[in-house]
């Protein structure tokens, strides 16, 4: 009987070792995923891209081609498309929001407004989020796809952000931006990105 009880012990110790192994084994490929993403992600604090930006509302949908270009605290666009408003240049840096069109020779800057400093349509902006917000990652096909619901964020119009990535070439290839209601208000292409 002492033999059995022993017996049953051990292989019980042997299962537990085994279940252990087996369990830190699945955590350390959720844990090289997400570093493999952070990666990724941590290459677009700095880039320039030609982007084509399409808004959607309740009855249109505008239109917008621009060139951001984002060197760590600096984020720029410039607007290329529509005609009418090429030559709009909008800079963020830290604190401050500085808006200038230079067909008109004006220029206003915004200090310290939580709200118009979120831009919401940066990789930068993106990555901070996927960082602070809760996030998941799914690989499907050749896309990884980043998604990012934002909790923190008090506004009902900018609620998931979705970014896909080229699994080939870690280059992003569009971001899709979500209400509330997880209907579609934002879509940025990235024609062409320079990382």
């Amino acid at each position: 009987m002492k033999k059995v009880f022993i017996f049953v012990l051990i292989c019980m110790i042997i299962f537990s070792i085994f279940t252990y192994i087996l369990l830190q084994t699945g955590n350390n490929k959720n844990r090289n995923k997400e570093k493999r993403i952070d990666d990724i992600l941590e290459k677009y604090l700095n880039y320039e891209a030609e982007v084509t930006v399409t808004i959607f509302s309740n009855k249109t949908e505008n239109i917008y081609e621009m060139r951001q270009v984002v060197n760590q605290d600096n984020s720029r666009f410039y607007m290329v498309k529509p005609e009418n408003l090429s030559g709009i240049i909008v800079e963020q840096n830290k604190n401050s929001l500085k808006i200038t069109n230079s067909l008109l020779n004006v220029e206003k800057t915004y200090e310290n407004i939580p709200n118009l400093l979120n831009n919401y349509l940066f990789l930068n902006t993106f990555i901070c989020e996927y960082k602070e917000e809760l996030s998941n990652v799914e690989i499907k096909d050749d896309e990884i796809i980043v998604l990012v619901k934002l909790d923190k964020n008090q506004n009902t119009y900018v609620k998931y952000k979705e970014l896909y990535i080229n699994a080939k070439t870690k280059e992003p290839i569009k971001m899709l931006i979500k209400d509330d209601a997880k209907k579609l208000i934002a879509s940025i292409i990235y024609n062409n990105i320079k990382i």
